[in-house]
């Protein structure tokens, strides 16, 4: 049941790392603040887009928080009823989803 709890604690802090890291306003007020760290100003005007894009970054951070209560539960059901473990796949579907799951809701809302 550790493991699956530092699983879950570590979708957890992806999807406020993404909360916060891509949020295009307070990258700017950082110290450590370089031109080719904003990707998103390449494809997108932040001025426009700056609402539809932190709505992606909320809906990502719903998508892990989501993900980490599912690896919770999973390890529940592992150790009580001794279903198949599948918390790796969990996580690992949650690093490959998240990005595209945040570009996807961007270019479909702008």
């Amino acid at each position: 049941m550790l493991v699956h709890f530092v699983l879950a604690i570590s979708e957890i802090l992806l999807g406020f790392f993404i909360y916060l890291f891509y949020d295009p306003q307070r990258l700017r007020k950082t110290i450590f603040y370089r031109k080719w760290m904003d990707l998103d100003a390449i494809f997108f005007d932040l001025e426009k887009d700056a609402y539809v894009i932190r709505r992606a970054n909320k809906i990502v951070l719903l998508f892990c928080l989501f993900s980490a209560f599912a690896t919770l539960m999973i390890g529940l059901l592992h150790i009580y009823f001794n279903i198949p473990d599948i918390q790796g796949i969990l996580f690992i579907i949650t690093i490959i989803v998240v990005l595209p799951l945040r570009y996807f809701y961007i270019i479909r809302n702008t």
